[in-house]
This record gives structure tokens, sequence and C-alpha cells, in this order.
């Protein structure tokens, strides 16, 4: 073998051994998406547990934050003869329904929220369809803007968006939080289960 022929060997080496990088890294970034969908659908299956019973989620900036499913909810599954469920309807996340499609292993794709900030006298509303595969928010509806300025009410709307993303990933957060304690699987799971069951 001429060094012609030992190079172009070489060659074919490197652009076989950058392929299979390629390809290896394209595994893992669906692995995890895939993951990170997973744990988006749980997330959002605590969402709904922890709002169906009707007080604060959490606290942001000091002021409670009321989390309702309203509208559609998506459903999805690994495998198994029912891979995905919508429910349409005001309040179709807290339908019998939706708990015995849980119960048969379907998580919550996407859901319709809406954030409740504050007081009842002043509160602010949100709303906005969550995605869990992707985290995206979609559909965002703001609290009314207080000021008839078109300069003022734009920087108003970018200060609200900014609050909606931020207390999105204080969510995020929280949730994480909980659900790297040791009790997650001895406490939470089965209060969740049990309330799927009912």
């Amino acid at each position: 073998m001429d060094v012609a022929e030992a190079l172009g060997l070489q060659q074919a080496s490197v652009v076989d051994d950058e392929a299979l990088a390629e390809q290896d890294r394209s595994k893992a970034r669906e692995a995890m998406g895939r993951q990170r969908a997973w744990l988006g659908r749980e997330m959002l299956t605590w969402l709904l547990w922890k709002s169906n019973a009707s007080g604060p989620i959490f606290e942001y900036e000091g002021e409670e934050v009321l989390v309702l499913f309203t509208g559609a909810v998506v459903l999805q599954g690994v495998a198994g003869d029912t891979t995905e469920l919508k429910a349409k309807g005001h309040q179709a996340a807290y339908a019998d329904v939706v708990r015995q499609a849980m119960v048969r292993g379907l998580l919550i794709h996407q859901a319709r929220l809406r954030w409740v900030v504050g007081d009842v006298e002043a509160s602010r509303v949100f709303e906005v369809t969550i995605d869990a595969e992707h985290f995206s928010l979609r559909q965002v509806r703001l609290p009314k803007v207080l000021s008839e300025d078109p300069d003022e009410a734009l920087m108003e709307r970018l200060f609200l968006l900014d609050q909606l993303g931020e207390m999105f990933e204080f969510l995020w957060e929280h949730f994480v939080e909980i659900r790297k304690r040791p009790t997650w699987a001895r406490e939470v799971v089965p209060k969740i289960k049990a309330w799927m069951e009912e």
C-alpha cells in the first residue's frame, strides 16, 4: 500500500468518525428532548393536581399566584392503545375523563392556563397556553394595560410579558426543586395517584 492509499483510507476514516459523532450528537439531543418533554408533562400534571385544591400555587415577589386550567387540555402517552387525548371545555382539565386518562398513563402535554397574580381586588390576570415538550408559551393574553399613552402602553405590555416569563421560570424551578427531593416518590406521587383515582 502506498502513501496515497493510506491517506485515502485515513481520510475516509475521519469522514466516518465525523458522521458517527454527528449521529451520536443527534441521538443525545433527541434523548434530552424526550427527557425534557417528560419532565414538562410531569410538571403540568403536578400543577393540575395542585390547582385542584384551589389555593395559591406559589408566591412571586410577595404576591400569591393562583393557577387555573381553562380551555382545552392535551394528554399524551408513550405507548398503549390511546396515545393522545384532547379534552375541550372551559374546565376540561378537571373532568373525570382526564383523571381516568392519567391513571392509564397519559400525562398533560399542552394546557391553557390562567394565572391570577395578587389579591382579588387588585389582581392581574394572565392567560397562556403551555407546551410541555418545548416549554413554549403561546397565545398569551396579558392583563389590561393602564396607560393610554401608546409608548407607555407598549412599555407596560413588555413589562407584563417579562413578568410572565419570570413567573414561569420561577414555577419551573419550584417544581424541579420539589421533584428532586426524596419525598417526591414517597409522598407527592402517591397523593397525585390517589387524586387521579378518586
